[in-house]
């Protein structure tokens, strides 16, 4: 996957552009830019879909370079909903074999989405993990379409983890001192279900 990024001051940029700051893993510079929006001039919001042939950041002088993911440290974008999103790379959360994961909920016990594209079907896979720092990361699920598991949306979004994924029993194991959670892990049906239980857990 390669990322095509700028460097320099930002002013005044296309609308269509998302603005964004980035950091290189050989530089603690934080770098502010414009992200390139190649999804239609209607997309008002980010989509992994912009790294699949290589993302574009611009400069305030129009000035781009070349960059691949693995040279990034950290990622920022805000979208044209003014949804803030991040990315971070993946060995303080002891996953080191995957790209940069986007923060879905942060805290104590955090959640992260991965995306990386599958070539031979020409669609993005999603692996999505609750990590705890010195614990190991528990998969939450894994699935070919794009899903979006950040809470506050109008409806509630469905917790997809499948019949055979283990995510509530590792989840109830994680859990084995608070019975109050562990129910909760059993009833629970969405997303904000989930984000509820760990913001519980979090402030324990």
């Amino acid at each position: 996957m390669c990322l095509t990024i700028l460097g320099g001051s930002v002013s005044a940029q296309s609308h269509r552009d998302f603005a964004a700051r980035y950091s290189l893993k050989s530089s603690q510079d934080t770098v502010s830019a414009y992200l390139k929006n190649n999804l239609g001039f209607g997309s008002k919001v980010y989509s992994p879909h912009l790294w699949a042939d290589g993302v574009t950041f611009i400069d305030a002088a129009g000035n781009k370079m070349n960059f691949t993911e693995d040279q990034l440290d950290y990622m920022e974008l805000t979208d044209h909903t003014g949804r803030l999103r991040k990315f971070v790379p993946p060995t303080a959360l002891a996953m080191p074999k995957l790209n940069l994961l986007e923060v879905n909920y942060e805290g104590k016990l955090g959640m992260y989405t991965d995306y990386y594209m599958d070539k031979s079907r020409r669609e993005f896979v999603v692996q999505q993990f609750l990590a705890e720092e010195g614990q190991k990361p528990i998969l939450v699920a894994s699935h070919g379409r794009l899903n979006d598991p950040v809470p506050g949306t109008k409806k509630p979004s469905q917790l997809n983890v499948g019949f055979y994924n283990s995510f509530r029993k590792k989840l109830k194991e994680r859990f084995a001192e608070y019975p109050d959670l562990q129910k909760r892990i059993n009833e629970m049906k969405s997303y904000e279900d989930l984000i509820g239980i760990i913001a519980d857990y979090n402030q324990r």
